[in-house]
């Protein structure tokens, strides 16, 4: 095997060979876009981003914590609600 190349044998149909495969189509990259970085302190509202979250349990919430004791406190600790001072939108 002295230098000997080698070459991929594609013909038409008429060697019984079937047809080359068509050159993949490569697409150009679009460009992209971001927008400004916002940064949001922990605690102030992402809708309007002025006012402060505050924590509010919910009605089932605490019923569980009431009935079921121990691990009633949980469930309510993970059914609260977040609303901000100014907005009043509900988190």
């Amino acid at each position: 095997m002295d230098n000997l190349a080698f070459e991929l044998q594609v013909g038409d149909e008429s060697d019984g060979l079937p047809p080359p495969p068509p050159d993949p189509y490569l697409l150009p990259a679009e460009p992209s876009v971001t927008g400004p970085v916002l940064t949001i302190s922990p605690g102030q509202c992402p809708g309007c981003r002025v006012g402060r979250l505050q924590k509010e349990y919910t009605r089932s919430g605490i019923a569980l914590a009431i009935g079921c004791f121990p691990c009633g406190i949980a469930c309510c600790r993970s059914m609260r609600k977040f609303r901000c001072n100014r907005c009043k939108a509900l988190f």
